[in-house]
């Protein structure tokens, strides 16, 4: 992975990370004791956050955001098949 890529993912990891915990502090001010609501909040502001993420950074690095699978793919070099398999699409 070029380094483009591996700045993109850290920079998303850590948005990531800063919207999950964002997003479960606000749904718990919100919710008032109310667990359902607080969990309803949490969920709809974590799946607006990353798929805000994931359109700006996807086209940089195939967006993982998980530490794990970019070493792991980087070992297999995977990523040549998942680009190849996205041009075709």
């Amino acid at each position: 992975m070029e380094m483009r890529g591996i700045v993109s993912e850290f920079i998303g990891m850590i948005f990531l990370i800063i919207l999950v915990v964002g997003s479960g502090i606000m749904g718990e001010k919100l919710a008032a004791g109310n667990t359902t609501f607080a969990l309803l909040a949490n969920e709809i502001a974590t799946g607006v956050g990353l798929f805000v993420l994931i359109s700006k950074f996807g086209p940089i690095s195939d967006t993982h955001f998980n530490p794990a699978v970019n070493i792991a793919t980087s070992f297999t070099n995977t990523f040549a098949g998942i680009r190849q398999f996205k041009e075709k699409v």
